[in-house]
């Protein structure tokens, strides 16, 4: 209520003192008043109160009663005060709760009341500066060479004060003309007025990585997250910035998580698609492009594709005898599926199909898993015999040396015995490691997994 209540004030100050104008006033451009402590609240109540007495004003000398009946008598009064307050009332956010918090094209109508308002009072000091304060339509009285002096005086002052307002508003015209000469200058016109508005931080993000800076692009997409980092546009345009850095990753996390805005999706979705594309291009067996398109789907709801992109990019890590990757993918896949799991609301013949499918999924997916803890095994088997023939190289190379430096035939024996043992097991170790253990176990589990 305090804000709404402010903001009459802002709407106040644009009509009758226009200067400082700004194409947005979004988030969060006019703070909110959270307390009755804020000094803003002062503000408020005295625009308010006058406000609202001459309203009262207004309608008691225009509401009189005639033969028993109310009746509202025509004034000019009366019609200026509604052409102020009806479309005023519209744009307050107190009957209707806009999208817009302020805007200026809302207030044309308001202006024009404002106007007619002051109207009388402008004609007043015109009559006054001629003379003709309290006699309208009567004549001079003789008063002399002084009184016309001071006639003259009033009159170049109206006129001076009529040319200064005249020529102020037609300065602040041509400047605010000139803020609309391009897209840049409005909004580097509206980021002076207003920079802390997430939204213009934004729009200039964009404009500036459509001009190709983007390190500037950047730096105004920082202040819009510091400002608002709930303001999921600022993801697209971050995207565009990013694909300009050459940072494909940070382009694809950025148009990830526009996807689940309103105004942006659309637009997310399909650089995304073209960021895929060329990615296959260059690597089609690239295991790190399937996870990133697959967690698109997920996003987008498409949890059938996104668990088929997962499989993908599952055996693509295994290919690459990336275990741990495989692993994260299959992770991955159960994730999406689970969210799918608690989110369906369909009805029970359609819960049971989909319910049967995600079985299926789940399934393929224990097999990759299985063949990903299978490679992890293998690998440390591999670090193991390789560790261990190190080991055996070591005792055999100590053997040696023993044999070198003591000539008693029990010592020599015993080199030997440790040096031809040494030898032996190193033997073994080397066999093994001559096998291709991995490729074997694996072909065993898939075998397994066959019958």
């Amino acid at each position: 209520c305090l804000s709404v209540a402010y903001v009459q004030v802002e709407l106040a100050r644009l009509v009758l003192l226009p200067v400082n104008f700004c194409i947005e006033y979004s988030f969060n451009c006019i703070p909110m008043v959270e307390s009755l402590a804020d000094p803003r609240n002062l503000l408020t109540c005295a625009l308010l109160l006058p406000l609202g007495v001459l309203l009262a004003a207004t309608l008691r000398s225009a509401v009189h009663c005639h033969g028993g009946r109310v009746v509202l008598a025509a004034s000019p009064h009366l019609a200026a005060c509604a052409w102020l307050v009806v479309p005023w009332a519209l744009i307050s956010h107190v009957p209707l709760k806009l999208g817009t918090l302020v805007a200026e094209r809302t207030l044309y109508l308001p202006s024009f009341g404002a106007l007619l308002l002051l109207a009388p009072g402008a004609a007043c000091l015109v009559d006054a500066s001629n003379g003709l304060a309290g006699e309208r339509g009567g004549t001079w009285r003789r008063g002399g060479a002084a009184r016309a002096r001071r006639g003259l005086a009033r009159r170049l002052v109206s006129g001076l004060g009529f040319a200064v307002a005249v020529g102020y508003c037609a300065a602040l015209t041509m400047r605010r003309s000139l803020d609309w000469v391009s897209d840049a200058s409005a909004f580097e016109a509206a980021l002076q007025v207003c920079p802390t508005s997430a939204k213009l931080q934004q729009q200039m993000c964009t404009l500036r990585s459509n001009e190709g800076r983007h390190r500037e692009a950047a730096a105004h997409c920082a202040r819009a997250f510091a400002i608002d980092d709930t303001y999921c546009d600022t993801h697209n345009s971050m995207g565009f910035v990013a694909i300009g850095l050459n940072d494909v990753a940070a382009a694809v996390r950025h148009f990830n998580a526009s996807l689940t805005c309103i105004f942006t999706n659309r637009k997310a979705y399909s650089s995304l698609l073209s960021i895929y594309d060329f990615l296959l291009k260059l690597e089609p067996h690239n295991a790190t492009v399937y996870e990133q398109m697959a967690s698109s789907q997920a996003l987008i709801g498409d949890v059938d594709r996104a668990t088929g992109l997962y499989r993908e990019a599952a055996a693509f890590h295994l290919k690459a005898r990336d275990a741990d990757g495989a692993l994260r993918a299959v992770r991955l896949a159960r994730a999406a599926l689970d969210q799918a799991a608690t989110s369906d609301e369909d009805s029970v013949g359609e819960g049971r199909d989909i319910a049967a499918a995600a079985e299926a999924q789940r399934c393929t997916l224990g097999y990759l898993e299985g063949k990903g803890h299978i490679a992890i095994m293998a690998e440390r088997l591999r670090e193991a015999a390789a560790g261990g023939q190190l080991a055996m190289r070591a005792a055999a190379a100590a053997a040696t040396a023993a044999v070198g430096m003591e000539e008693s035939p029990a010592v020599v024996a015993m080199a030997a015995a440790m040096r031809v043992a040494a030898e032996g097991a190193a033997a073994v170790l080397r066999a093994l490691l001559a096998v291709p253990v991995a490729e074997a176990v694996m072909a065993a589990a898939a075998m397994v997994g066959a019958v």
